[in-house]
């Protein structure tokens, strides 16, 4: 994975580290992704300073560097950074946390 250290996001914004989509084939007929409305995974890989409450303390993530996460489709802003899709998310568009399954 591409160094992402020399962005850092503002506030309680994250940078995630997009999942590739791949075209599906159904019958011969291939399925762009684009058809159908979904959630995306992708592993957040830089934090933001967080987001302050009223007392400006900061309010610590609940995402952590190196999870996966699930998010809707057209949230946040996409960049492309040497041949990888990032995005930018403030943290209240996360949907979940993908947690590892044993066995």
């Amino acid at each position: 994975m591409e160094n992402m250290e020399e962005f850092k996001p503002f506030g309680a914004r994250l940078i995630v580290k997009v999942d590739e989509t791949k075209q599906e084939e159904r019958g011969g007929i291939i399925i762009p992704d684009s058809s159908e409305k979904k959630a995306l995974c992708g592993e957040v890989v830089v934090l933001g300073h967080g987001k302050l409450d009223s007392n400006n303390d900061i309010i610590p993530y609940e995402a952590k560097v190196g999870e996966r996460i699930v998010f809707q489709e057209y949230s946040g802003e996409q960049f492309k950074y040497k041949r990888s899709t990032y995005l930018v998310l403030e943290e209240d568009e996360i949907l979940g946390i993908l947690e590892a399954v044993n066995g």
